[in-house]
Protein backbone atom coordinates (compact mmCIF):
# COMPACT_ATOMS: atom_id res chain seq x y z
CA UNK A 1 0.00 0.00 0.00
CA UNK A 2 2.82 2.38 0.77
CA UNK A 3 4.87 1.68 -1.93
CA UNK A 4 1.83 1.78 -4.59
CA UNK A 5 0.78 5.15 -2.90
CA UNK A 6 4.44 6.58 -3.16
CA UNK A 7 4.75 5.70 -6.66
CA UNK A 8 2.41 7.38 -7.95
CA UNK A 9 3.88 10.70 -8.62
CA UNK A 10 6.42 8.78 -11.00
CA UNK A 11 4.96 10.01 -14.09
CA UNK A 12 4.92 13.77 -13.09
CA UNK A 13 8.31 13.61 -11.52
CA UNK A 14 9.37 12.21 -14.60
CA UNK A 15 7.83 15.01 -17.02
CA UNK A 16 9.49 17.59 -14.57
CA UNK A 17 12.68 16.10 -13.69
CA UNK A 18 13.44 18.18 -10.51
CA UNK A 19 17.04 17.97 -9.34
CA UNK A 20 15.87 18.10 -6.00
CA UNK A 21 12.87 16.93 -4.22
CA UNK A 22 12.42 17.50 -0.37
CA UNK A 23 10.03 14.34 1.30
CA UNK A 24 8.44 16.86 4.12
CA UNK A 25 7.56 14.56 7.15
CA UNK A 26 9.28 11.22 5.97
CA UNK A 27 8.50 9.47 8.49
CA UNK A 28 9.20 5.93 7.88
CA UNK A 29 10.79 7.42 4.44
CA UNK A 30 7.61 6.76 2.06
CA UNK A 31 7.81 7.89 -0.29
CA UNK A 32 11.58 8.92 -0.76
CA UNK A 33 13.19 5.72 -0.29
CA UNK A 34 10.96 3.78 -3.68
CA UNK A 35 11.64 7.11 -5.36
CA UNK A 36 15.00 7.41 -5.03
CA UNK A 37 15.77 4.12 -6.70
CA UNK A 38 13.77 4.82 -9.38
CA UNK A 39 15.29 8.37 -9.62
CA UNK A 40 18.77 8.30 -8.54
CA UNK A 41 20.07 11.49 -10.44
CA UNK A 42 17.64 13.21 -8.43
CA UNK A 43 18.91 14.44 -4.56
CA UNK A 44 15.83 13.36 -2.08
CA UNK A 45 16.30 15.57 1.43
CA UNK A 46 14.40 13.60 3.94
CA UNK A 47 12.85 15.88 6.98
CA UNK A 48 11.30 14.71 10.35
CA UNK A 49 11.40 16.12 13.39
CA UNK A 50 12.02 12.53 14.85
CA UNK A 51 15.81 11.72 15.10
CA UNK A 52 14.74 7.94 15.51
CA UNK A 53 12.59 7.57 12.20
CA UNK A 54 15.45 9.30 10.53
CA UNK A 55 17.59 6.70 11.66
CA UNK A 56 15.72 4.14 9.69
CA UNK A 57 15.28 5.86 7.16
CA UNK A 58 19.36 6.29 6.85
CA UNK A 59 19.88 2.66 7.05
CA UNK A 60 17.48 1.61 4.56
CA UNK A 61 19.01 4.28 2.15
CA UNK A 62 22.51 3.00 3.24
CA UNK A 63 21.36 -0.91 3.35
CA UNK A 64 20.12 -0.17 -0.69
CA UNK A 65 23.29 1.71 -1.29
CA UNK A 66 21.34 5.18 -2.60
CA UNK A 67 23.69 7.69 -3.04
CA UNK A 68 21.09 10.32 -3.48
CA UNK A 69 19.11 10.45 0.14
CA UNK A 70 20.34 13.17 2.49
CA UNK A 71 18.51 12.81 6.28
CA UNK A 72 17.48 16.24 7.78
CA UNK A 73 15.97 16.14 11.14
CA UNK A 74 14.45 19.33 12.35
CA UNK A 75 11.48 21.00 12.57
CA UNK A 76 9.89 22.57 9.49
CA UNK A 77 8.49 25.69 11.30
CA UNK A 78 12.26 26.23 12.16
CA UNK A 79 13.86 25.16 9.04
CA UNK A 80 11.45 27.21 6.68
CA UNK A 81 13.14 30.78 7.92
CA UNK A 82 17.14 29.17 7.53
CA UNK A 83 18.26 30.49 4.34
CA UNK A 84 20.00 27.48 3.54
CA UNK A 85 16.19 25.88 2.67
CA UNK A 86 14.20 28.33 2.36
CA UNK A 87 12.53 28.43 -1.66
CA UNK A 88 15.84 25.80 -2.17
CA UNK A 89 13.94 22.64 -3.68
CA UNK A 90 13.02 22.17 -6.50
CA UNK A 91 9.78 19.47 -5.85
CA UNK A 92 8.13 19.02 -2.13
CA UNK A 93 6.37 16.13 -1.81
CA UNK A 94 3.65 15.54 1.27
CA UNK A 95 2.18 12.02 2.53
CA UNK A 96 0.02 11.75 5.73
CA UNK A 97 1.98 14.94 6.82
CA UNK A 98 -1.03 17.57 7.96
CA UNK A 99 -4.31 18.21 7.48
CA UNK A 100 -4.34 20.91 4.12
CA UNK A 101 -3.21 24.65 5.45
CA UNK A 102 -0.74 23.73 7.93
CA UNK A 103 0.95 21.79 5.42
CA UNK A 104 1.03 24.30 2.61
CA UNK A 105 2.00 26.98 5.68
CA UNK A 106 4.65 24.59 6.37
CA UNK A 107 6.09 23.54 2.94
CA UNK A 108 5.54 26.21 0.66
CA UNK A 109 8.73 28.40 1.76
CA UNK A 110 10.85 25.74 1.25
CA UNK A 111 9.62 25.57 -2.52
CA UNK A 112 11.56 27.80 -5.61
CA UNK A 113 8.73 29.71 -7.49
CA UNK A 114 7.53 28.51 -10.48
CA UNK A 115 7.65 24.46 -8.98
CA UNK A 116 5.55 22.14 -7.45
CA UNK A 117 4.46 20.70 -4.25
CA UNK A 118 2.91 16.65 -4.71
CA UNK A 119 0.60 16.13 -1.76
CA UNK A 120 -0.63 13.41 -1.17
CA UNK A 121 -4.45 13.35 -0.46
CA UNK A 122 -7.61 11.36 0.85
CA UNK A 123 -11.20 12.27 -0.82
CA UNK A 124 -12.33 14.27 2.26
CA UNK A 125 -11.77 17.64 1.65
CA UNK A 126 -13.60 21.11 0.73
CA UNK A 127 -12.36 22.48 -2.54
CA UNK A 128 -13.62 25.83 -2.60
CA UNK A 129 -11.97 26.36 1.21
CA UNK A 130 -8.62 24.55 -0.30
CA UNK A 131 -8.77 27.32 -3.14
CA UNK A 132 -8.45 30.39 -0.62
CA UNK A 133 -5.78 28.81 1.36
CA UNK A 134 -3.83 27.92 -1.45
CA UNK A 135 -4.14 31.19 -2.69
CA UNK A 136 -2.96 33.08 0.94
CA UNK A 137 0.18 30.26 0.71
CA UNK A 138 0.95 31.47 -3.21
CA UNK A 139 0.08 28.21 -4.65
CA UNK A 140 -2.14 27.02 -7.52
CA UNK A 141 -3.92 23.47 -7.79
CA UNK A 142 -2.98 22.68 -11.50
CA UNK A 143 -4.27 19.07 -11.33
CA UNK A 144 -5.59 16.95 -8.74
CA UNK A 145 -4.72 12.75 -10.14
CA UNK A 146 -7.35 10.55 -8.69
CA UNK A 147 -6.34 6.84 -7.91
CA UNK A 148 -7.14 3.57 -6.17
CA UNK A 149 -4.92 1.44 -4.10
CA UNK A 150 -4.87 -2.33 -4.36
CA UNK A 151 -6.82 -1.78 -1.09
CA UNK A 152 -9.88 0.06 -2.94
CA UNK A 153 -9.00 2.85 -1.05
CA UNK A 154 -9.33 6.37 -2.95
CA UNK A 155 -6.43 8.70 -2.99
CA UNK A 156 -5.83 12.00 -4.50
CA UNK A 157 -2.43 13.37 -5.51
CA UNK A 158 -2.28 17.53 -6.02
CA UNK A 159 0.31 18.87 -8.12
CA UNK A 160 0.39 22.54 -6.58
CA UNK A 161 2.61 25.06 -8.84
CA UNK A 162 3.59 27.96 -6.28
CA UNK A 163 3.08 31.07 -7.56
CA UNK A 164 3.95 33.34 -6.11
CA UNK A 165 6.91 33.63 -3.00
CA UNK A 166 5.82 32.78 0.28
CA UNK A 167 5.06 35.70 3.05
CA UNK A 168 7.93 36.33 5.09
CA UNK A 169 6.52 35.67 8.54
CA UNK A 170 5.20 31.88 7.35
CA UNK A 171 5.48 29.22 8.47
CA UNK A 172 4.78 30.64 11.82
CA UNK A 173 6.51 29.55 15.46
CA UNK A 174 6.96 25.76 16.29
CA UNK A 175 3.48 24.07 16.82
CA UNK A 176 1.33 27.14 15.68
CA UNK A 177 0.16 25.53 12.20
CA UNK A 178 -0.96 23.13 13.56
CA UNK A 179 -2.71 24.24 16.65
CA UNK A 180 -4.20 27.61 14.85
CA UNK A 181 -4.65 26.83 11.60
CA UNK A 182 -5.27 29.72 9.24
CA UNK A 183 -8.92 29.03 7.82
CA UNK A 184 -10.05 31.62 5.41
CA UNK A 185 -14.04 31.35 4.23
Amino acid sequence: KHIYDSLSSVDFISKNNPKTILDMGTGGGFPTIPLAILFPEINFYALDSVAKKLKCVDGFANELELKNVYILNGRAEALGHDKKHREKYEMIVTRAFANFSPMLEMTMGFLKEKHYLLAYRGPEHNLEDDDLVLDYFGGFAENIFHYSLPTEETRELWYIKKVEPMMPQFPRHIGTPKKEPIILT
